[in-house]
């Protein structure tokens, strides 16, 4: 038996995890197999009998055809160029049995569907990470906590605790500005740059971004809502909410 027609029986071989018995031979001759067995005529083939055949709804299937193409690329496919036999590709596919194909494939289906089941479930919007329900409490305008740290990945100094002072100048400047009605996180990257804050803290060359600044927003206690255009306002729990809780939950 030659090269060619011992690759040829071997993808019927991988074929019949598809199709039972001589249908995998029928689907199989369905393919054109180019004589001179270059790679670029046969890949082409393979893709137009791919296009017109119905695989049903078994999702490892259709993994099994996009695994067997995959191993057929990475040995032949980086020499489109110089087409060549198929005497590699055929020790490549040697490597695997019938069995391992439908191991991998039963097993790459399961994850699918078990990552769209994981996909499809939407947790209340009070539970934590460990899972358990959490009760909304009332929060406080002044963080009466450590120090927050610097977190930003483009500062040097990010791993650096930040004093009390440097809290306390941040917070004074946001309730200035929430006397406009509300404040941005841009607010506190301007602020943060400004003339005044690089003299008061010259040793810290503050420069943080957008997401640092919200960051420090949600330790400092304030609360983001979808109200005035997406930004922070004091006063964050709206009356039915406040209403709600005394009610129900204390």
């Amino acid at each position: 038996m030659s090269n060619w027609a011992l690759f040829q029986a071997l993808l019927t071989e991988s074929f019949s995890i598809l199709y039972p018995g001589d249908e995998a031979k029928e689907q199989l001759d369905l393919v054109v197999f180019p004589e001179d067995g270059k790679a670029s005529t046969f890949f082409a083939s393979f893709e137009k009998w791919k296009t017109q055949t119905n695989f049903g709804d078994c999702s490892y299937q259709r993994k099994v055809l996009k695994l067997i193409l995959k191993c057929l690329k990475q040995a032949i496919s980086c020499v489109m160029p110089k087409p060549q036999t198929y005497a590699k590709a055929k020790a490549y596919i040697l490597q695997f049995d019938q069995c391992h194909w439908e191991n991998f494939c039963k097993a790459v289906a399961k994850a699918k569907l078990q990552s769209h089941l994981l996909c499809s479930v939407r947790a209340p919007a009070n539970m934590t990470s460990s899972g358990s329900l959490s009760t909304p409490k009332p929060k406080k305008l002044h963080s009466k906590g450590s120090p927050f740290t610097f977190s930003s990945k483009s500062n040097n100094n990010n791993n650096n605790a930040l004093d009390e002072d440097f809290s306390q100048t941040i917070q004074l400047h946001l309730q200035e500005r929430a006397n406009d009605g509300y404040i941005r996180a841009e607010d506190i990257v301007d602020f943060l740059s400004s003339p005044e804050m690089q003299k008061q803290f010259p040793e810290k060359k503050i420069k943080i971004t957008i997401c640092t600044a919200q960051r420090w927003l949600h330790k400092l206690e304030w609360q983001y809502r979808k109200k005035y255009n997406s930004m922070y306002i004091d006063e964050h729990e709206w009356e039915d909410v406040v209403t709600y809780c005394v009610e129900f939950l204390e």
